[in-house]
């Protein structure tokens, strides 16, 4: 399906912030090729949880890098998980991970009694640990649009 450029923004203005112009590289005589893609995920919501590690003492981000490294090959092919962030705080006395998984049933294999155990002996800190439901997705590296309806 093909749209001129004022469709496009008419057809898209509820979800756009601010004005829509598309050009090619500042020119309007290039035709532009915009491509939305939408995945329905039927009933099954994705789920955000956000876990957060306040630090006795503050770390840099040298130090908060190499600690992450170290444990992210624990996450690697952890069923349902879609995605871990690893963060630092700007003032450095917190970390923790953002991570997107298919379902809460998934992500509630992973915070465990056990995994506590491994956070507080990793960072010598309680972790916290917050379930979001997701229901729409951007994902600009793929150019999708996840929904789960």
């Amino acid at each position: 399906m093909t749209f001129a450029r004022e469709d496009i923004c008419a057809r898209f203005e509820g979800a756009l912030l601010g004005k829509c112009h598309l050009t090619y590289r500042g020119r309007d005589d290039i035709p532009v090729k915009i491509e939305i893609v939408v995945k329905h995920r039927g009933r099954v919501p994705l789920i955000t949880v956000i876990t957060t590690f306040r630090l006795t003492t503050p770390i840099t981000r040298e130090e908060a890098r190499r600690t992450f490294l170290s444990t992210a090959p624990k996450y690697q092919g952890v069923a349902g998980l879609l995605r871990k962030y690893y963060f630092l705080s700007q003032d450095r006395k917190t970390v923790g991970g953002i991570y997107l998984w298919n379902s809460r049933a998934e992500a509630e294999t992973m915070y465990t009694e056990s995994w506590r155990a491994f956070v507080r002996d990793k960072y010598d800190a309680d972790p916290s640990v917050t379930y979001f439901d997701s229901p729409v997705v951007v994902d600009n590296v793929s150019h999708e649009i996840l929904s789960d309806d």
